[in-house]
């Protein structure tokens, strides 16, 4: 065969497509280490500036938490306030603002009915202090003088809290005693006469300073037999509580319910005019 006849190599093409092969790769990979990516130490500073969500709520409720563990709770005595029955003087418990607790140090307890009025009246008070932290609580009926008088005795603490002692009381003011309790002087007055289906009923009331002394019975249904046998056995009872609790707040006899009532009505409008 001819020398001039033979079939070129190919192996220098192939060469030649494999080292472009190469320096086209290295190349790419020079451009992809050249590119914009971060270094990985810039990644991981980042990292640190920047903590992870639940790490912030963590470090914002431990903040708050120790704010508000930074309150500390105080409590206060109230002054003392005297009543007919006995002294009200009570302590708060206040945590910033708010009224965390009423203690009641001294409640009138001179016999078993003002014992037994102490003890429905002070829950009723403390309650109302704390869910509305305010020494503006209720008056309850049937004692007037106490609700007053504990009323009084909280603002005083509260007063003290605020440091606005020098003050006048915001709510309430010392109850201020209508009768002259150290004076002898004896006074009667005559109550309105109440009508019930039986009849009127009507009574006069001597006080002596802050006691009542005596309940005169003026008018009591006795038109029949049987008004006569309940009004006889409920009046001696009537005259006899309000003269021992200085009070028209009488019981409800059984069986003589309106009378009951009128009596109490008549009584205490006798004690109005006396201003009792």
């Amino acid at each position: 065969m001819n020398a001039e006849s033979r079939e070129p190599s190919r192996l220098p093409i192939r060469g030649t497509i494999a080292t472009a092969g190469t320096v086209g790769a290295l190349v790419l990979l020079m451009s992809f280490r050249g590119g914009p990516l971060a270094p990985a130490e810039s990644a991981v500073a980042a990292g640190d500036d920047a903590p992870a969500t639940d790490e912030l709520v963590a470090s914002a409720e431990t903040q708050t938490s120790g704010a508000a563990a930074s309150v500390e709770p105080a409590t206060i005595t109230g002054q003392p306030f005297e009543t007919r029955w006995g002294d009200v003087q009570v302590e708060v418990t206040l945590a910033g603002s708010d009224i965390t607790e009423v203690v009641a140090l001294v409640m009138p307890d001179s016999d078993r009915h003002t014992i037994a009025i102490s003890d429905y009246l002070e829950p009723i008070l403390a309650e109302e202090a704390i869910t509305y932290d305010t020494a503006d609580v209720s008056v309850i009926s049937g004692a007037t003088y106490t609700s007053e008088a504990y009323a009084a005795s909280l603002q005083s603490a509260l007063d003290q809290a605020h440091e606005v002692a020098d003050e006048p009381a915001a709510v309430v003011s010392e109850p201020e005693a209508v009768v002259d309790e150290t004076s002898t002087k004896v006074r009667t007055a005559t109550g309105e006469a109440v009508g019930i289906r039986w009849g009127d009923v009507q009574v006069a009331v001597t006080v002596e300073g802050g006691d009542v002394i005596e309940v005169e019975t003026l008018a009591i249904p006795m038109d029949d037999r049987k008004s006569e046998r309940i009004n006889t056995t409920a009046e001696p009872i009537l005259r006899e509580e309000a003269i021992t609790y200085d009070t028209a707040d009488v019981s409800v006899v059984s069986g003589a319910t309106y009378t009951s009532r009128a009596y109490a009505t008549s009584l205490q409008s006798a004690l109005d005019q006396l201003g009792f």
